[in-house]
């Protein structure tokens, strides 16, 4: 966040600049929030996948090169969100918004890969109708649902920057969610759907301190992640859920 401040110009052309030290002093001390989880976000990313590539090497499964496009994606993702929170922190806006465009497409391509990943799972494995891998499909149309709706709301109100801040931010959190599940001390399900959910507890003291209340956006956040949990948790191991989509996908094996 900046201020721009008219410097006196030649004629009547105002120049302007920007002054990346105009923060109010509860401002100063949450500036580098979205920087810093920025930068954990990659780190998590790198803890639960680690640990599933050293097993691909070692013979235990494969991967199929689609998933491991979809990984190079998100990880741009994650690598331009950081750059992104560097830029705004810094007040090169100029620069953020150019970068903001590819971001858009970006966001999009993640978003499709997501799906592509999710169908060959399911349809070039011919998987039965009781097999694990619908509940896992279940865990990513829930990624996909969340990040789709933030990552949309957020580039419809860039303009608002306190709400697009925060909505890239939870976009940007449900990413982790695939992570964090491969996590085996977690054990996947409530605990990590737990383990994700404490991360949004330093955007609410962020909000705190920086606005001295809690920014709508940040509340919605936290009831549309904790519906869509609970909406995975009640449907996880569904017969219903199995048969219908193993009645849809099972016309494509």
């Amino acid at each position: 966040m900046s201020q721009y401040i008219p410097e006196s110009g030649n004629g009547n052309v105002i120049q302007f600049k920007t002054d990346t030290n105009a923060f109010t002093p509860s401002m100063q001390k949450g500036r580098y929030f979205f920087v810093t989880m920025a930068g954990l976000f990659p780190v998590i990313a790198l803890a639960g996948f680690i640990p599933s590539y050293v097993a691909m090497r070692a013979g235990e499964f494969n991967i199929h090169w689609s998933a491991h496009v979809h990984g190079v994606l998100m990880l741009g993702w994650l690598i331009v969100y950081i750059m992104q929170s560097w830029l705004a922190l810094k007040g090169n806006f100029k620069f953020h918004r150019a970068l903001g465009l590819y971001a858009v497409v970006l966001g999009i391509i993640i978003w499709c890969s997501m799906g592509i990943a999710s169908a060959h799972a399911l349809i070039g494995n011919a998987v039965p109708a009781d097999s694990f891998l619908f509940d896992i499909l279940l865990v990513q149309l829930y990624i996909m649902q969340v990040f789709g709706f933030f990552f949309t709301w957020g580039i419809l109100v860039r303009k608002n920057a306190e709400a697009h801040k925060r909505l890239l931010f939870l976009a940007t959190l449900v990413l982790t969610q695939a992570a964090i599940d491969r996590m085996p001390w977690l054990q996947a399900g409530s605990r990590a759907f737990i383990c994700l959910d404490l991360m949004l507890i330093p955007l609410f003291i962020y909000d705190w301190i920086t606005l001295k209340r809690i920014h709508p956006v940040t509340w919605v956040g936290l009831l549309v992640y904790v519906a869509a949990q609970v909406a995975v948790i009640v449907t996880f191991g569904s017969t219903a859920w199995h048969t219908f989509w193993f009645n849809l996908v099972s016309k494509f094996y």
